[in-house]
């Protein structure tokens, strides 16, 4: 009986390190900035200007434009049961065909020091961060990335870029 728990016990310590590994290959593409995040930066876009921030969502819609494809990204808040918010990106390449609406998305870029405005549907102002993709994961699509943040894509699909920043 003995022997069995010893068994029993070095299989557990197994199978939890082949856990903790495989957890670890799938981590890249990491998007700690959330909902919290993401209202901060709304109230106070300045402060945040040019830093690199990831974010995970949904596209609400998306289009080509001479300076690449713009895009809105709704990130739900999964932690306070409310309505989510969402961020403008403009990434500069035409990508509209997989950067589309209902497409989720990870959008890495840098923070905008000014607020997209707008008229929502029903004409009231609206507003939405906004930040200059450098590069982008369509979960169902292809990955995006500009040459010159080649280091700084690495280092996010690898689960690196923001470790010393959480």
């Amino acid at each position: 009986m003995r022997r069995f728990a010893i068994v029993l016990l070095a299989a557990t310590i197994v199978a939890g390190c082949s856990l903790s590994a495989a957890r670890q290959a799938f981590v890249g593409f990491p998007t700690p900035h959330d909902f919290d995040t993401l209202a901060e930066i709304e109230k106070n876009p300045a402060r945040w200007q040019g830093e690199l921030v990831a974010f995970h969502g949904e596209v609400l819609w998306a289009r080509d434009t001479p300076n690449g494809t713009l895009f809105q990204v709704y990130v739900e808040d999964h932690q306070h049961d409310t309505l989510g918010i969402s961020l403008v990106a403009l990434y500069p390449a035409t990508r509209e065909n997989t950067i589309a609406e209902g497409r989720t998305v990870d959008v890495l870029g840098y923070v905008d020091p000014t607020l997209a405005e707008g008229i929502n549907a029903f004409g009231g102002p609206v507003s939405a961060t906004r930040m200059a993709a450098i590069a982008v994961r369509v979960w169902d699509g292809g990955r995006y990335w500009l040459l010159k943040e080649q280091d700084n894509y690495e280092a996010w699909k690898q689960g690196h870029i923001f470790t010393r920043s959480l």
